[in-house]
């Protein structure tokens, strides 16, 4: 009995102390882990031969913070970089990705891509932790516009020890299914002949 109140204690000792230090989204996460996770939603079918991102606006109100999990604030002034580092994992998906602002690459099957964030944040939900991202994306081709989308990623998940690796993993795990939905709105356009 006396064991496993002194255990009790000490879990919340543990769990009241915590780290307090900021967390901060790693670009190079996605740089080490990305591409083993992103590789197993790979389409085979063909894709467009490129895609240049022409710019990545942040047009949240609060830019410095994404949110607080379990009293660690996460830091958001890099988001731009790091949504940048997550749109390069699309060549894991087939398509190679270029940054060249205000120079369309279109030519032949060549799309331009202009991504807007609307939305990033993630909070502490009792025990879990949810991330969300909304972004907007308009596609052009050959310097004409040819649709705009807006896309949303949620992950939620067990918080055990709101760690940077978690808290990065987090969201990871929420650009994923925005990055799958890019692929496949990129193939359907590549499909429909929109790039000729």
């Amino acid at each position: 009995m006396k064991n496993s109140v002194l255990f009790g204690l000490a879990v919340v000792l543990i769990m009241g102390v915590g780290c307090t230090k900021p967390v901060y989204l790693k670009t190079r996460y996605l740089e080490n882990h990305g591409p083993g996770l992103v590789e197993g939603l790979q389409d085979v079918d063909k894709k467009a031969s490129g895609v240049n991102i022409q710019a990545i606006d942040d047009l949240r109100g609060e830019k410095e913070v994404l949110g607080i999990v379990a009293g660690r604030l996460v830091q958001g002034d890099n988001l731009t970089e790091w949504v940048a580092g997550g749109f390069k994992l699309l060549k894991y998906f087939g398509y190679p990705v270029a940054f060249e602002k205000g120079r369309g690459i279109s030519g032949g099957d060549s799309i331009d891509l202009h991504v807007e964030i609307k939305t990033a944040h993630v909070r502490s939900i009792s025990t879990s932790m949810s991330a969300t991202l909304a972004l907007k994306i308009s596609y052009s081709a050959g310097g004409r516009p040819i649709e705009s989308r807006v896309y949303r990623g949620v992950k939620t998940e067990v918080n055990l020890v709101s760690g940077e690796g978690e808290i990065n993993e987090l969201f990871f795990q929420a650009i994923v299914p925005i990055l799958k939905s890019v692929s496949n709105d990129l193939g359907n356009l590549y499909k429909s002949g929109t790039f000729n």
